[in-house]
């Protein structure tokens, strides 16, 4: 992916004496490939070179679905997030419901979360930390909830060290 990278980062094109880059920005994460230009135009021609190095050189295909949107239309929905134009960064749904079950389930059961419980809410700490839910993460009181969590899970794993050591 590296390479595929270099390769996007590197296409440019020329308008009156002045060269310009096709991709400004670009960001790929396992399988998702986000690329963004200022220019339309010269972004759709710089990803069908980009599908063609893919299959030619680096020996993989791109699905033929790819797309491209303003920013003002659509918003990026990428790695548990969703990114507006005017930056708003907000956890995707599904995410937000998960851990606000998980924060709602604490308080049901007498501030008690099992080891596994434990460990699906510290795994949703960076996406409150990394996002505009100020308000939820008051209202469900996550901070007490994670340092809960984080505090069984360290206690659980000393434990599992200290018998190991025996």
């Amino acid at each position: 992916m590296s390479f595929l990278y270099r390769y996007a980062k590197g296409l440019h094109y020329e308008r009156r004496e002045i060269t310009y880059q096709s991709i400004t920005h670009a960001m790929l994460f396992m399988d998702d490939q986000l690329y963004l230009g200022s220019n339309r135009k010269e972004l759709k021609i710089a990803i069908e070179k980009i599908v063609i190095y893919a299959n030619d050189v680096l020996g993989f295909s791109i699905k033929p679905n790819w797309h491209i949107y303003s920013l003002e239309d659509k918003s990026i929905d990428m790695m548990g997030y969703t990114i507006s134009s005017t930056g708003q960064v907000e956890i995707r749904d599904r995410n937000f419901i998960r851990a606000r079950r998980m924060c709602i389930r604490y308080e049901n059961q007498g501030n008690f979360l099992t080891y596994r419980q434990c460990r699906r809410i510290c795994s949703y700490k960076g996406y409150f930390l990394n996002s505009n839910t100020d308000y939820a993460y008051k209202k469900y009181n996550f901070k007490k909830i994670v340092t809960y969590a984080s505090q069984k899970i360290s206690e659980q794993e000393r434990s599992k060290n200290a018998i190991q050591e025996c």
